[in-house]
Formats: structure tokens, sequence, C-alpha cells
């Protein structure tokens, strides 16, 4: 997938001035060190390498560039205008024409020549400017002397014609797995494979980067849904949900307080819940008209400087044909649904650390058909009742929630490609970084061990084992197993009354810690649902 990375990367025509073709293009990609941790406003080196083939003897031209990577991890150059090596012809000698070319990226996180990550791609669209160069020696009007043509409709075709049909058509839009990027249009090579599935390590940058403060980021093709909560009322937002919980009384609401940073917009959804005052939930629910395999939601939330606890909080979940409102089914093993929720638990589930204040550690709580149970510490039922609650997932490194500013979450689920394969899995993002994924098509799959409900992300341990897996489907109807796909989004601020006394406790014994016994309340802004990883808003700048 790293190849497929590269073919988007350097299809981005660079600016020149005069309307001459550009020698140059424009390359951006994402750096990663060796243990997959983004590369932050840090100096390194990389060497471009333009092939014939993927042989190491079909060099046709190589440069090498220093550069400084963004907030984000993206380092930008533009190839072209790197120190070229000698021994090699000029990147202007290059034709184009002639066949395919590959390029490798050889990259040193240090900010030397000395490479250590490197990746080779073949070059699937280039940019049409540099082809134009081949064309500039023609100038002047070229007659057109064929016969035919001339008796043709096209023949009576002049300047007035296309200038009109270029003020009916300002823009170029492209179907499922077909990208336009400037003058350039290329494929997505595994959507016409049928595969459109991703694993963690096959992400990209993130879509969000091309769309500042998320502007215009519905337009793109791989977002399903976005909300920005910026109407004049709570009532401009409801027709965009499919149910609510909340939106009479104090528990939903529009707040103008500062949002993320880089947002255009001024407004957020307010989600309070008061200590037995009204309801333990505040909720909005969305079902999508159409399932998917593998689904990214992003959202960016602000926990009040003395919020405490919660007991469930986001979720992507799938079910066939399902209700308007959630169904509870707290305890019980599904057989034909599943869901993911984006939690918190004060607690380190896996043993590798401290436990943390609240809110806590985030986290995922799970239900699929082959959940383990609590009651014994083979996950098997015992025969009590009630023997199914969420299984829990913390990263080995866990990430503890932020009060009084905003974060941002993105959560992923891929659906298993048929019932007597574990190849599903999850995925979620704090702030850009990736932080837990439990994926088995990983290269390198986390390790750990299953014990009650948990899995705990323990390498070091005796029993770790690679990751295996989520069937999140076990139908064996064809049928039905396609029916089931990821389809429902719900946005949660659930305080129960477990919560409420968990909060009391937890005060009575740190006096020192803030927590509002009376009030929790969150705000959550940019939601978008997409098909791609979305990433953190791009920065105007």
């Amino acid at each position: 997938m790293k190849a497929f990375l590269v073919l988007f990367s350097i299809l981005f025509l660079s600016v020149v001035s005069q309307g001459q073709p550009p020698q140059t293009f424009s390359f951006q990609k994402v750096i990663r060190n060796n243990n997959n941790q983004l590369l932050k406003n840090t100096p390194v080196g990389i060497k471009i390498t333009i092939l014939k083939t993927t042989a190491a003897d079909s060099i046709i031209y190589s440069e090498t560039h220093t550069t400084v990577t963004h907030a984000n991890g993206l380092a930008t150059l533009t190839i072209g205008e790197g120190i070229k090596l000698p021994e090699y012809t000029g990147f202007e000698s290059i034709n184009w024409e002639s066949g395919s070319y590959f390029m490798n990226t050889d990259i040193d996180p240090e900010g030397g020549t000395s490479y250590t990550i490197s990746d080779t791609s073949q070059i699937l669209s280039t940019p049409y400017a540099l082809h134009v160069k081949k064309a500039e020696s023609l100038t002047g009007t070229l007659p057109e002397t064929d016969p035919s043509y001339k008796a043709s409709v096209a023949g009576e075709i002049n300047k007035t014609d296309t200038t009109y049909w270029n003020s009916k058509q300002p823009r170029l839009t492209a179907g499922k797995g077909i990208k336009i990027t400037g003058n350039v249009i290329s494929i997505d090579e595994k959507y016409f494979s049928g595969d459109t599935t991703k694993a963690v390590d096959q992400l990209g940058e993130g879509i969000a980067l091309g769309y500042p403060g998320d502007e215009g980021i519905e337009n793109d093709e791989s977002v399903i849904f976005t909300e920005k909560f910026e109407a004049e009322s709570l009532s401009g937002i409801l027709p965009n949900w499919t149910w609510s919980n909340g939106a009479n009384d104090h528990r939903l609401s529009l707040d103008t307080i500062p949002g993320p940073a880089g947002t255009p917009g001024g407004k957020s959804l307010k989600m309070t819940i008061l200590n037995g005052v009204g309801g333990a939930g505040s909720d909005l629910r969305k079902i999508f008209d159409e399932g998917y395999e593998q689904l990214f939601l992003r959202f960016y939330v602000k926990f009040a400087e003395d919020y405490g606890l919660n007991h469930h909080f986001t979720s992507l979940s799938g079910a066939i044909d399902p209700t308007p409102w959630p169904v509870g089914s707290a305890g019980q093993k599904p057989t034909e649904s599943f869901s993911s929720t984006i939690d918190q638990l004060t607690i380190n589930v896996n043993l590798t650390g401290p436990a943390t204040t609240p809110p806590g550690y985030w986290m995922f709580y799970s239900y699929w058909p082959e959940m383990h149970s609590w009651q014994t510490v083979e996950g098997d039922s015992d025969g009590r009742p009630n023997a199914w609650y969420g299984n829990n997932f913390m990263p080995n490194k866990p990430v503890p929630v932020k009060r009084g500013e905003w974060q941002c979450v993105e959560i992923m689920i891929r659906l298993n490609s048929s019932p007597d394969k574990a190849d599903g899995a999850h995925a979620f993002w704090i702030d850009g970084e990736l932080v837990g994924h439990w994926d088995p098509k990983e290269k390198n799959p986390v390790e750990g061990y299953w014990i009650r409900d948990k899995w705990r992300h323990d390498p070091t341990h005796a029993n770790a084992q690679p990751f295996p897996g989520f069937k999140w489907r076990t139908i064996e109807d064809p049928e039905r197993f396609e029916q089931l796909k990821i389809n429902i989004l719900r946005l949660q601020n659930y305080v129960s009354n477990t919560s409420w006394e968990n909060m009391e406790k937890y005060s009575g014994n740190n006096p020192g810690f803030l927590i509002n016994l009376q009030e929790a309340t969150v705000w959550k802004d940019h939601v978008v649902v997409a098909t791609e990883y979305i990433g953190p808003m791009g920065s105007k700048e």
C-alpha cells in the first residue's frame, strides 16, 4: 500500500510563473519512524530516485533534499529542485512518454544521508504539464484540412461555443474509485479489484489535510456524513439525524464557546447531564441508508474542566434493519449486530502502568458474536445470566483524556470478509496519533492475550500472541451476511447513576481533585464519517 500513498503524493503540479510548463512537481509524504510514530517539526533527509524498472541498475535520475516536517509529520518538497547526484542525467531530460517509471524514496529520520527507511512505487500517473514541454516547438495556428471534419457539426464549433460550455462546467467530478487532482486523473486499483478496505498500516495522511478548517470536506468522494453544528438553533441540526435524546431540555443544545483550533465556525454541540435531574443520557443517532465494510468517524471533543466519569460516549455499529432508536442489549452476546464504542476508563486494563484521573484513559468497549465473557478466565459463560458485557481494549501505552481543551478523536471499524475469517479490525487515533490498533492484517500486529472480557495489550507477557482479529459477522446465510454492515453512528454523553456513585467515591478518596458532582458537560464538534482515514483538520496556513 505504500506505493499507493506515493502515487497520490506526487501528483501536485508546482506553480511556475508566466504560464510555462513546470519541470518539477511537488511531493508530500507523512514521515514516521520505525516505531510508527509521527516525526513532527523534525529535520529529515530524503533521497528521491527515478527508475525505469524496479531494478537497482535502472536508475535514470536521483536527487537529495533536507527539509523539516510540519506539525502533522508531513514533509513537503519539490522534485526537480533537489541536489542532483552528478552521475545521472538531469530531471528535465526524462522522457515521460517512453513507458512506466518508478520512484524510490529513501529517508533518514535524523536529517542526514544515512537512509534507514525506504520504499519503491510505480508512478502510475504523470502530471501532463511535463508532457507539454515536448510541444513547445509548435507555435501559431495549425489549419484543419480534413474535409470530413469541416463537413461535420464539430467543424462549426468556435471560441464563443467553448467559452459558454466552460462557464457551464466549472468543475470536473469523478465517480467512486476515480480521483481528479488538478489536470491528472488517477484510479484506486484496490477499488476496481473489489477490495476497498485498508489495513491500519496502509492508510494515508488523512483527507482533512486537503480541506483546511474542514471547509468543503463534505464534497470529498469518501465522505458520507458531516455535522459542524453551525445552525441558528438545535432545531436546524436535528433533521440531519435519525433520532435524538435530550433535545427538549438541558441535555442537548448549541453553544458558542471557542471551537477547535482552525475551525471557521462559532458553534458546538453541548451535551449536559445533571445529577438526578432529567435523563441520564444525551444522544444523537444517525442510521445510514447504505452499509459499509470499513468506516472512519472523526470528531472533536472538549470535556469540562470539572468533568468526572461517564458510562458510554461515542460509537460506530451495525445491525440489519435497525430501529431509529437504540435497543438495549447489555449483558447479551449479539448474533446479527456489533458495536465498538470509544469510552474512557481510569484503570489500566493491561496492568502495564498506573491508573489515571477521571475521566480516564481512552479505550474501546465492544460487542460482537465471538466476544468473551467476564465470568471465567477463559472468557466462557458459566451459566449465570448477563454473561456478556462489552469487551475492553486499551493500548499498551494508554492516553488519558484532557479536560478543558479540545481533542481530536477518530475511530475505525473494518469488517471481516467472510463468516470464517477473523480479518476484522478496529483502531483509534487521538490528535492524529495512532494510539490503539487491533488489526490482524498489519505487517506487525500488536501482541497480547485474552483474560475474561479483556484483551490485554502486553507483548512481554508469557501468553502474548499476535492479535487474532475480529469476526464482526458470523452469519452463514450469504444474503444476510452482506446485509450486516456498518450503518449506525451514535454520539453520547451517558452518565448513569453508577457513574455518579463512582464520582462521589473518587472525590471522597481524592479531595484535592476537582469533580463536579452535580453536572457533567462535554462539547462535540466537526463530526465527519468517511470510508478513508480523515485525520485532524488541516490548517489554513
